[in-house]
């Protein structure tokens, strides 16, 4: 596949670069905040409180389940810093419904290697600082003219607009974010958000999640994390 083709392949996903890679810091600046009204406490009058006769038992009301306070900002910069050396990923873009593209590879360091199948073709991929290569089933290798792809949208989460606490179920905690859609690689206007899912269990980043429009049709697209695969450094194959 020429370097068309593989374009075409990619922009077909609309959305992959949604999930494919994770380097940095603890969100920078990154709050969760909440907003508490105020409350005015009345004191009711004094009334006689009848005293109960010996033969009646008294009742202790059982006590009320309590949440955990999370600090969503501060476990989600755990999580991504937990993975900057390297994680593995399978991301699959969902347009109306129907599986388009699926992705799955190592994101090592700055590096990423992944094989990218969809519309009938399979890709792989090298990606590094320095650029990026394709290579059809069966072909050769070819570096792209443009610049490194942006395959490194969940290192939007690292400055997230916001966060917030959605619950937690056991050792899972779910959290909404919201970042610029231009850092998940989404053209259009600066100023738009996209709301981004993730589930971190304990303090491990199992999954994101986020929907979008792809050539005015809806499409999701999810990236389940786990431990690097092949973890040796990502080079240039040619």
């Amino acid at each position: 596949m020429a370097e068309a083709g593989a374009r075409s392949l990619v922009r077909g996903a609309g959305l992959l670069v949604a999930a494919l890679a994770v380097v940095g810091c603890s969100p920078a600046g990154s709050t969760s905040e909440s907003s508490v009204p105020s409350t005015t406490v009345t004191t009711a009058p004094i009334v006689a409180v009848a005293t109960l006769p010996p033969d009646v038992p008294t009742t202790t009301a059982a006590p009320v389940p309590t949440t955990p306070f999370v600090d969503g900002a501060a476990l989600l910069g755990q999580a991504l810093d937990a993975i900057v050396p390297g994680y593995h990923f399978t991301t699959t873009v969902t347009v109306d419904g129907v599986v388009t593209l699926t992705a799955d590879g190592d994101r090592v360091a700055d590096g990423t290697r992944l094989s990218l199948t969809g519309q009938g073709a399979v890709v792989a991929y090298v990606i590094t600082p320095d650029g990026t290569w394709v290579q059809p089933d069966g072909g050769t290798w070819e570096a792209l003219d443009s610049g490194p792809a942006n395959t490194d949208p969940i290192a939007a989460l690292k400055s997230p607009t916001t966060v917030q606490v959605d619950g937690v179920d056991a050792t899972v905690t779910r959290l909404t974010t919201t970042v610029p859609a231009t850092a998940l690689g989404i053209p259009g206007d600066p100023a738009t958000v996209a709301t981004v899912q993730v589930a971190i269990d304990g303090t491990t980043l199992h999954d994101i999640t986020y929907s979008a429009t792809v050539d005015g049709r809806a499409a999701t697209v999810q990236a389940v994390i786990g431990p690097v695969v092949d973890p040796t450094p990502v080079t240039p194959p040619v």
